[in-house]
């Protein structure tokens, strides 16, 4: 038995994608499969701006993170024929920047927005995957030849008796019976108006396991539905 849910709520600007919340229910137990989705909301002054030339700030010390996460979101971006830059080809790590640094540099680079992304949480997410057992039985059937003597008045005769030999055995299969852990992470997500210094739009996701494909494309692809970004339709042949 399934049973979907969906809810979709929209209200001075702020935007909730649909919630699919399917409700599964096997015997006496049931589970639930949560689809997270981005709440997103576009600050009334910036809601007629349109950016294509933007920088992508990962907020961490990780080096490892802020490149994995930084370069797919400007994969996502071009893909949709914007212009867009890592925030480690403009401000190399190495060097110490204070706020004047980095929007001079990113205004000689021609960037009109920034987004900029932090890790605002994370936590494990467990299931208990049930134990099951099953058990399969194979007859293999094999054919044999026996011969045998027979003695008929005082002849003996040889004979060939054609019998069949089975086999049989019996395999069982055990799985389950363990916790499984998922690590999820909610990330809190801004577009920064470079010329006035302001944040135009403010989002905030969950992602499971670290999945940086998944998290750029969410990311995108609200900045797209809440027209803060002036992008094309995506080839599909290319996803």
């Amino acid at each position: 038995m399934r049973d979907f849910k969906r809810l979709r709520i929209e209200m001075s600007g702020l935007s909730l994608l649909t919630i699919l919340v399917p409700l599964l229910v096997i015997g006496c137990g049931s589970g639930k499969t949560i689809t997270y989705t981005m709440t997103a909301y576009t600050d009334p002054d910036f809601t007629d701006r349109r950016y294509d030339t933007l920088s992508v700030h990962m907020i961490t010390d990780a080096l490892d993170q802020r490149k994995g996460i930084e370069w797919r979101v400007v994969d996502e971006l071009e893909r949709v024929d914007l212009r867009a830059q890592e925030s480690a080809d403009l401000l190399p790590p190495t060097r110490a920047w204070d706020s004047l640094g980095v929007e001079r540099t990113l205004e000689a680079a021609g960037i009109s927005a920034a987004v900029r992304i932090r890790e605002a949480d994370s936590w494990i997410h467990s299931t208990w995957i049930p134990k099951k057992e099953v058990t399969t039985v194979t007859t293999e059937e094999t054919p044999v030849k026996e011969k045998k003597k027979r003695r008929r008045g005082e002849i003996e005769e040889k004979e060939e008796e054609n019998k069949v030999e089975r086999t049989t055995e019996v395999t069982t299969t055990s799985t389950g019976g363990y916790r499984k852990d998922d690590r999820r992470t909610r990330y809190a997500v801004e577009l920064v108006d470079l010329a006035t210094g302001r944040i135009a739009w403010t989002g905030s996701l969950v992602i499971r396991n670290d999945d940086y494909r998944h998290l750029a494309r969410r990311i995108v692809g609200q900045l797209k539905r809440d027209n803060m970004i002036a992008a094309r339709e995506p080839d599909v042949a290319t996803r």
